[in-house]
């Protein structure tokens, strides 16, 4: 079996961004553009071979042209413009589908935190780091449980959480609001 490169270096101008991608990316280029600065690229562009188009990676594409770069890995794959299509929406949709194990992902945080490890380019404001920290310690032990204050000083390892299917947005909207008023921790998802 003859071996090949699993990406290339080309110029990120050569690039042709797909004229119909459905995903709208301009809020995420600065994240993106923060983290190459500090990792580089983790992940090449996937582009069309027979035509230059992006099939994934419009947002590392348009991050490494405000950079200014001159080169990008890319991975070239010999698709037919249907099935380069059809690839780019089930790269952005099955990226959706994985969640995330917030107890580990606070213990990670704690753990690069512990380490003095600039928190820059994560993808997280410091805000959202702040809060996901602060809401790891209040249901890990390190917090007071309870809610109504007749619990006192206790603290509970372990999380309780409900999910409430709601009948659309009007509705999510005034349970949030409720929720909040009744000082419970809510988040809003949509599926």
């Amino acid at each position: 079996m003859t071996k090949k490169a699993a990406a290339v270096y080309a110029d990120p101008s050569s690039l042709v961004p797909w004229g119909k991608n459905p995903r709208r990316n301009l809020t995420a280029i600065p994240k993106v553009v923060e983290s190459i600065r500090r990792f580089g690229f983790g992940a090449p562009i996937v582009a069309r071979k027979a035509d230059r188009t992006v099939i994934a990676g419009h947002t590392r594409l348009a991050a490494a042209l405000e950079l200014g770069l001159t080169e990008v890995p890319v991975r070239f794959l010999d698709l037919s413009e249907t099935e380069a299509q059809a690839l780019a929406l089930a790269d952005n949709k099955l990226g959706e589908e994985a969640e995330w194990d917030e107890t580990l992902l606070a213990e990670v945080l704690r753990d690069l935190e512990a380490k003095g490890t600039d928190r820059s380019g994560l993808g997280w404001s410091d805000d959202e780091l702040d809060a996901l920290l602060d809401e790891a310690a209040g249901s890990d032990g390190g917090g007071s449980g309870g809610g109504d204050g007749d619990a006192g000083n206790q603290t509970y390892d372990e999380v309780y959480q409900l999910l409430v299917i709601c009948d659309g947005e009007a509705q999510q909207a005034s349970l949030l609001e409720r929720f909040n008023a009744e000082g419970l921790k809510v988040r809003s998802l949509i599926a």
